[in-house]
């Protein structure tokens, strides 16, 4: 099984207020880590992590008085192709994941060979999704680095930095698949600063769309927090920067959980990829969030 467990001086807090973190470490797993997504259940106790070597792993998150201590999980598993086959290495870059806790399906965005997929249970097989429109996609190790469904159950996804563009701001395209129709859209335009890359999405239990994205400074890693109000429609949005960690904090976080504790206070759970080697951090960490009204977008 593999768990996480508080270390001394990690950030454990007693009560949640905003800013409040806890961070613990993964210990290291050689090829079964290199956590790159993960989605919290709605009550913060369970979650469903992907690996970006095309694994899976479920399980419980661990908690104190409502702080979390640790993780419970088996190690994860190779995801399988749509004909029951595994996942083969040059197309299983896995991403971004979003869960139906109600269903238990669970759907997966990839790199390389970019595209989404769906698990359904009890067996976990996989499901076609509507392939993304050619013009859509980004190019090779630009596929599709986050995911989120929201209530309606329409998938959106964006790559972690846009096809074309390096001035000091340029445009991440937001994607929409739409359930009912199965058809593809550019549903937003998001400011993207060159400096940062996108690496996990999740809708909050407050409707708004969330962004995580991580910037690489020589040696260390900072991550920040972006909130969207997607009711504005399709014209370009800048977000509300709700959190952002300092430079070395913490690990190269990727994926994104939002959930609400029973104070009403807005939690993210992300992860940190290790990259598969052993001197670089493999984390699990906690933040409670503000929760003030969405800012008119620009």
């Amino acid at each position: 099984m593999l768990a996480a467990l508080a270390a001394a001086g990690a950030g454990v807090a007693a009560a949640a207020e905003p800013g409040d973190a806890v961070a613990l470490p993964l210990p290291y797993a050689g090829p079964l880590g290199g956590w790159s997504g993960i989605d919290v259940s709605p009550d913060g106790t369970r979650f469903f992590a992907v690996t970006d070597a095309g694994r899976l792993t479920s399980g419980r998150l661990l908690r104190e008085g409502g702080t979390l201590v640790g993780m419970d999980a088996p190690p994860p598993r190779r995801l399988a192709g749509l004909r029951g086959q595994p996942t083969i290495q040059e197309s299983d870059d896995s991403e971004g994941i979003d869960v139906d806790w109600e269903t238990g399906e669970v759907w997966i965005s990839f790199e390389g060979f970019a595209r989404l997929r769906r698990y359904a249970p009890p067996d976990m097989g996989a499901h076609w999704v509507p392939d993304v429109p050619t013009e859509f996609l980004p190019g090779h190790n630009r596929g599709f680095e986050a995911l989120a469904r929201d209530p309606a159950g329409d998938a959106y996804t964006l790559p972690e930095q846009p096809a074309s563009g390096y001035g000091p701001m340029t445009v991440y395209p937001l994607y929409r698949l739409d359930s009912s129709s199965g058809a593809w859209e550019v549903a937003a335009r998001l400011t993207h600063d060159r400096d940062w890359l996108a690496t996990g999405a999740d809708f909050g239990p407050d409707g708004a769309f969330y962004l995580l994205e991580r910037r690489f400074l020589g040696v260390a890693f900072a991550s920040r927090l972006r909130r969207f109000d997607l009711r504005e429609g399709a014209g370009l949005l800048d977000g509300e920067e709700v959190w952002r960690s300092s430079l070395g904090r913490y690990g190269n976080l990727e994926g994104l959980g939002l959930w609400r504790d029973d104070e009403g206070h807005l939690r993210a759970v992300m992860v940190a990829d290790d990259n598969h080697k052993r001197w670089q951090r493999g984390q699990i960490v906690e933040v409670t969030l503000p929760l003030a009204p969405l800012k008119a977008q620009r």
